[in-house]
């Protein structure tokens, strides 16, 4: 016979189970945290592993850059083709593919330590980051953005949740961002990786922990523990052990119970498994209640049925529309992210130590995009609402930044001296980054507002492409389009003007997009609350 487990009983264990997930999702966040924060690694990789340019050469070649971004668009491909599906489909091979993803990081930077050895060797710099670099990525990306949204979801504190997640990131960007300063300064880039492989390996042991001793096994559903809540209340009889077991990713993030125990579950997960796997399916469900209006059961107001297929989401103009949004970021993000970091160096003039400090201190306000940012307005705010003003923010403090730089002709820039433009470009890269943080932290609240938690599964890996394509495209037009200006006699002030007037531009356009949307949302729901009433 099942053992009796009473419902305060189960429900301190979810909360205990659940800090030694967080555990886990913060080391994860950290450990992924390099790759954002190491802009003085890109600029030494770059130096040290593409060949050097003159003036009037159009055949130049920037690994560094190169290689760091199509890293993250493996990331991206690996997570949303495969990985996500691996976890949802086979559980019981999570474990297994964990430890051995989790090893691909120290291996590559231990790698890219050989590779500075060997002469700099350029096949063994795409191998590590882009190949080894990307399949850690894709792991540490599905453990803290997706895992961890689905433990927060479960009592409906995600906004916690992605408080914390977005601390470690902001204090591992600080932190890389300082320690590839210190070492590439004080030592060499060689002696860098080799420091950054045992350091890795250290941040890794937590995660490694974790995936051995089961932290990071499925919650239970929301419906379950808002059952186990409403029996502790009533006093009513313990439930059995066994039955309730920890709810596979796609249901635990199902969103509402019933009143006084959970809803009966339904058919949209298992319409979600199949749309996953490339089943066909022989029964359809219609997109609105016919009496009400209502979007189906688990869906949104703009994609009010559930999904099964890419090709079907793109029916709906809500795809799109995210779709635009999704690149621009992605592409304005990690474009800014290389410019930004190398203008304290090209164009004001400052060493490789004092641009770290300095980009230290202007990651300040990302810590607060990515910490406090979730914490107070993901519960507060709609999602739309907050990507839609950090959008217009950003698209004004991308405009800005060519009249802030100047010329790049006078005196005092470039002598590594302070000035009032040097001040003003702090306070634009800090403000744009910190918009880059909002973002990136309410994409996945975003998604699950816009389709629903029946459909969030299936959107989420169309998305992760759509960044990654943003993310490898952006850094390589700015720094082709930068240097092509450049090698072409303009100062460097002068070259990185047009692709920040590109990026301002862009943001701009999908800042009317998504207000388009948020408006698109509103008179939906009025509509359905008015066909209700």
């Amino acid at each position: 016979m099942a053992s009796q487990i009473k419902a305060p009983e189960r429900i301190s264990g979810f909360y205990a189970n659940r800090r030694r997930a967080l555990i886990v999702m913060v080391a994860c966040a950290f450990s992924q945290s390099v790759m954002l924060g190491s802009s003085s690694l890109v600029a030494a990789v770059d130096k040290r592993f593409s060949p050097d340019h003159e003036r009037g050469d159009r055949s130049y070649v920037f690994n560094g850059v190169y290689a760091f971004s199509f890293s993250g668009m493996a990331a991206t491909f690996i997570m949303g083709l495969w990985l996500l599906q691996l976890f949802i489909q086979h559980p019981e091979r999570r474990k297994t593919v964990s430890l051995i993803l989790l090893a691909a990081q120290p291996l590559a930077w231990l790698l890219m330590g050989v590779a500075c050895a060997a002469n700099y060797n350029v096949p063994l710099l795409y191998v590590s980051v882009v190949l080894l670099v990307g399949l850690n990525s894709a792991l540490l990306d599905m453990v803290f953005r997706i895992q961890g949204l689905v433990w927060y979801a479960v009592d409906d504190t995600k906004n916690i949740g992605l408080a914390w997640i977005g601390t470690a990131t902001g204090v591992g960007v600080i932190w890389y961002t300082l320690l590839s300063g210190w070492v590439i300064h004080y030592g060499s880039l060689q002696t860098y990786f080799f420091v950054l492989a045992a350091f890795q390996l250290l941040t890794e042991i937590p995660i490694f922990l974790g995936i051995t001793r089961g932290w990071l096994d499925d919650p239970p559903t929301h419906a379950d523990f808002a059952a186990w809540i409403a029996e502790a209340e009533s006093g009513a009889t313990p439930v059995d052990a066994e039955a309730v077991a920890p709810a596979p990713i796609a249901e635990a993030l199902e969103g509402d119970a019933g009143p006084t125990g959970p809803v009966e579950k339904a058919p949209e997960f298992a319409v979600l498994r199949d749309s996953i796997s490339g089943e066909e399916l022989e029964v359809s469900r219609p997109s609105t209640d016919a009496v009400t209006g209502k979007p189906s059961p688990g869906t949104a107001p703009l994609c009010p049925a559930v999904v099964k297929t890419w090709a079907e989401a793109y029916t709906y103009q809500i795809t799109w529309i995210r779709t635009v949004y999704y690149f621009v970021y992605t592409f304005n993000g990690y474009a800014t992210k290389v410019l930004l970091s190398t203008t304290f160096i090209l164009i004001f003039g400052m060493g490789e130590l004092t641009a770290s400090y300095l980009s230290a201190a202007t990651l300040s306000l990302y810590l607060v995009g990515r910490a406090v940012v979730p914490l107070v307005c993901v519960e507060r705010f709609p999602a739309i609402g907050v990507v839609t003003f950090a959008m217009l923010i950003s698209s004004i403090a991308y405009g800005v930044i060519p009249a802030i730089i100047g010329d790049g002709k006078e005196g005092l820039v470039g002598k590594a001296v302070f000035t009032w433009r040097l001040l003003l470009f702090c306070i634009a890269k800090s403000v744009a980054g910190m918009c880059f943080a909002c973002l990136s932290t309410m994409g996945a609240p975003l998604t699950f507002d816009d389709f629903g938690p029946a459909n969030f599964m299936l959107f989420i890996p169309l998305i992760y492409i759509v960044a990654g394509v943003g993310g490898v495209a952006g850094p390589i037009t700015a720094i082709n389009i930068a240097y092509y200006k450049y090698y072409d006699g303009k100062t460097f002030a002068q070259a990185f003007h047009i692709f920040f007037y590109l990026g301002a531009g862009l943001a701009f356009a999908s800042f009317l997009l998504c207000a388009y949307s948020w408006w698109l949302i509103v008179r939906a729901e009025r509509r359905i609350a008015a066909s209700s009433s």
